[in-house]
Formats: C-alpha cells, structure tokens, sequence
C-alpha cells in the first residue's frame, strides 16, 4: 500500500496491476458517476455463485442482469414496499413480547436481531411465515442458510487455502455446505411450485409472487432455478446487513442515554405507548429514530467496500494536507503543497472503502463520535 494523498491510495495485488483507493467525498462522487461497471472478480465471483446460483442478481451480467433489474424495478415501488409495513410491524411486535420473556438474561443482540429480520424477509419476500420471533428458535432452512453465508465469509477471508477454495475438498466444512445449500435451495424451490398451483386471484404480493407474476407478464423465461438464485440473493442483501445494523445501534443507545431518552420521547408522542409504525412513520415521521440509523450506518456500515471499473479515463484533483488527526493514512507530502491533477486511465479497479469515507475527518466533523444529531440537523446533514 502506498502512502494516502488527499485520501487516495495505490493498493497493489497480485491479480491487477494497481487498484486506486479513494476516500474523499468529492472523489467518492466522481469515481461512483463515471462508472457503474464492476466486473466481476474471480475469487468472489466463484464463491458467490456457489453461495447464490450463477444467475444471482448480485453476478448476473448482460441480458440476465437486465431482466432481473427490470423485474426488480417493478416490485420495488412505494406501493408495493407500503403493503410490506404491516408484516414488519407484526414481527417486530411478536419479537418485542417474545424478549420480555428473556428479562434478566443476557443475549447475543446479533443472534436475536437475526431472528426478527428472517421472519421479515420470510414474509415479505416467500410470504412464509418462519415464526422465529415468537419461539426465539431457528428452523432447519434458516440455520442451513446462516451456514452457508458464514462459510462464504470464510472463503473469502481464506481465499487462497485450498481447504476453502476447492469445494471438492473432502473436508466436514465443504460436505456440510454442500448438504445446507441443498436445503436451503430445495425449500425456496418448493415454495415457488406451491406459488404457481395458486389461482391468480388468490395469490399474495409477497416479492417473490410479484417476481413469478411480473415473468409471466413479460414472457421473459425465467425458470425457477433462476428465481432460486433471485432470493438466495434477497436473503444475502437483508439478513446479516440489518441484523448488524440493528444491534450495532442498540449497542451504541445503550452508551448514549441522551439519545435513548430522545428516541423514545420521539416514538412515545408519535404512536403512543403501544402503537405500530406506519409506512409514513418510516418514512418522515420518526425523524430522529432515522437519524440514529443513519448515524448507525455511517459508522458501521453494512458494505464496508464497494468497487468500479472505470470504462473512461478519470482525472482527480488532490490538496495534498497533512492532519495529526486524521484517521486514515498521514499523507507524506507537506501541508502547502499546490493542489494536483491525477489521471488515471480506463480499466482502472477503484476501491471505495465506505468503512473509511465515513470516518475521514474530511468529509464529518468529529467522525469517531456517535451523533444522531450530524443527520437530525438539515443544515448539518446538507454540509
């Protein structure tokens, strides 16, 4: 890794000849807006596609990645996504009774939050209700996927042993993710048979109905191992991601009472002691509790890197700036160095290491501090 200047960074590794790093947000913004391509990257896409099927929204390319988007683009509307409050709302209020018979114990907040949001995904998504929140337990499908998630973390961490990279390995670790993913996919497949047995009068607006329906309509050809690979990939984007989430910001109320006592101020005067939240609750009516997650997010994020390949050259302009607190790499060129133009060329992977944009002193004032109120404030959230 070379020294950072004005938060880019040279990365060098084996398989490319140099990756470019960038962290500021001015340069965050011309990398994301001069590219959405990201090729594919042979170690992850090999694993992926043995986590969620060759035809996963997340690795599909050219026609099939088209035709999912389009898809994908028809579901994911405001009308649609306000139907899907309701369940939510229902979980979260099973999950919250099914605690109370846990006072005095101690929980892994990860594992619980888990719970609440497979039962989410299992309604909105298969319209299947797993009923985690109410037993506190895991079914078999639910703990199939949960391995075969962890063990695509550890080959991506491990990425170079063969024990992890070869899944014909006669290893107890690749049997058992050969046996889970099996479950995991024949249980998806038999809900999708049991889908299209419904008469459409009778069918339900869960995602992965409106996904069969929306294929028929469009005489695209989807089959269902394509629809398998489809919610492998919605499982994928929403399970860990907001479990993390969420217990990443109980944790951090729990170190702030300031911000605990005003949530629930907040959340007392809009729904009252017992009331459940609305879709326009979400959406602009707690907006301190939003403040909170998107705080949560900053500093915790989900992704903690995303990528582009640039398709034309990208010229950035860097004020080189020495900072003794800065909480990336120092740069290692005076302070009052004038500013310069980079070129860098077509073909370039960019890395934008989200984890670090949102802790550079450069872009948030004070970014190691936990402050619902950086986002409650609209003149702070603008700057």
């Amino acid at each position: 890794v070379a020294p950072a200047i004005d938060g880019v960074t040279k990365v060098y590794m084996p398989m490319y000849e140099q990756v470019i790093s960038v962290t500021r947000a001015e340069h965050v913004k011309q990398v994301l807006n001069a590219s959405s391509l990201r090729e594919p990257i042979p170690v992850v896409h090999k694993h992926f596609k043995m986590f969620a099927g060759k035809n996963s929204v997340v690795i599909a390319e050219k026609t099939m990645w088209r035709v999912l988007r389009n898809i994908m683009g028809k579901i994911f509307q405001v009308a649609q996504l306000r139907n899907m409050v309701e369940d939510m709302s229902t979980s979260a209020a099973e999950f919250v009774e099914a605690l109370k018979n846990k006072h005095g114990e101690t929980v892994d907040l990860c594992d619980m939050f888990r719970l609440v949001t497979v039962d989410v995904i299992g309604k909105v998504v298969f319209g299947h209700d797993f009923g985690c929140c109410k037993s506190l337990q895991q079914p078999e499908v639910v703990s199939s996927f949960q391995f075969t998630l962890q063990s695509f973390h550890d080959r991506m961490v491990n990425a170079i042993d063969p024990r992890f990279y070869f899944y014909c390995w006669p290893s107890e670790h690749n049997r058992r993710f050969l046996k889970s993913s099996a479950t995991v996919r024949s249980f998806i497949t038999d809900i999708i048979a049991a889908k299209r047995a419904v008469p459409p009068s009778e069918r339900k607006a869960d995602i992965l109905q409106m996904m069969i329906d929306a294929s028929e309509d469009d005489h695209c050809g989807l089959s269902d191992e394509d629809f398998v690979d489809s919610m492998i990939s919605l499982l994928f984007a929403g399970y860990d991601t907001t479990a993390i989430t969420l217990a990443n910001a109980m944790a951090a109320i729990a170190q702030h009472p300031e911000v605990e006592a005003k949530a629930l101020q907040e959340i007392t005067s809009v729904l009252g002691a017992d009331g459940l939240p609305t879709y326009e609750h979400l959406t602009a009516g707690l907006p301190y509790c939003s403040a909170v997650i998107k705080e949560t997010l900053r500093l915790w994020p989900a992704g903690p890197l995303t990528t582009r390949h640039l398709q034309t050259p990208l010229h950035l302009t860097l004020r080189p700036r020495r900072s003794s607190t800065s909480t990336t790499s120092p740069s290692s060129t005076p302070a009052d160095a004038e500013p310069m133009t980079v070129a860098i060329p077509a073909g370039r992977l960019m890395w934008v290491p989200i984890w670090w944009v949102h802790r550079d002193p450069a872009n948030f004032e004070d970014p190691l501090s936990f402050d619902p109120e950086r986002f409650a404030d609209p003149a702070r959230e603008a700057r």
